[in-house]
């Protein structure tokens, strides 16, 4: 499983609603929700991609619930392996925009948070995207390929976020996993 844009679009733009962004920070982040999933759905287009949303009111979680659901998977997340904008969790300490709250509502039951996983992070993960990315489903073995062709077409934040697990059920697992890529839009 990847994902071609970071997370906490939704918390941040909350953020740049309330002013408490520097002008050059809301520039790179629009700049990056301004990017068309175009681009990373066509070359997904050269790759046995099995399933494939966008990440948007949602969030990762409620969408890659619906996912699972109609797949009869359960994923596992690396959420250490997902990129979020720089700030982000940091700001969920503070604020939660709604749909975050109605995302971990409604998913809530269906994902199983390791208890090593900051809860601002979880957070981070229900968040409702504004201009989000795409989260697809590709064999294990084109995954890195699939990576190395997002970042080379100008996806640079794209990354293998988690796995397929074949056990049905509709779970979610959110596992710490390796270093998170974080982008960087604050200097």
């Amino acid at each position: 499983m990847y994902g071609n844009k970071p997370l906490g679009s939704g918390i941040l733009a909350s953020e740049i609603k309330e002013g408490r962004l520097r002008e050059r920070s809301v520039s790179r982040a629009v700049r990056t929700m301004e990017r068309l999933n175009r681009y990373a759905s066509e070359v997904l287009g050269g790759y046995d991609t099995s399933a494939m949303t966008d990440i948007t009111g949602f969030g990762l979680l409620g969408h890659a619930l619906a996912m699972a659901s109609y797949s009869g998977t359960s994923f596992e997340f690396h959420a250490s392996s997902v990129p979020v904008y720089e700030g982000a969790v940091e700001a969920a300490s503070s604020y939660l925009p709604g749909g975050t709250g109605s995302n971990e509502r409604y998913a809530s039951g269906s994902v199983e948070a390791d208890e090593n996983i900051d809860p601002r992070l979880l957070a981070v993960l229900y968040d409702a995207q504004a201009s989000g990315g795409l989260l697809a489903s590709v064999p294990a073995a084109d995954a890195a390929a699939v990576v190395d062709a997002l970042v080379a077409a100008g996806d640079a934040d794209a990354a293998i976020v988690g796995r397929v697990l074949e056990e049905g059920g509709a779970r979610l697992r959110v596992v710490p996993g390796p270093v998170r890529k974080v982008l960087s839009f604050r200097d």
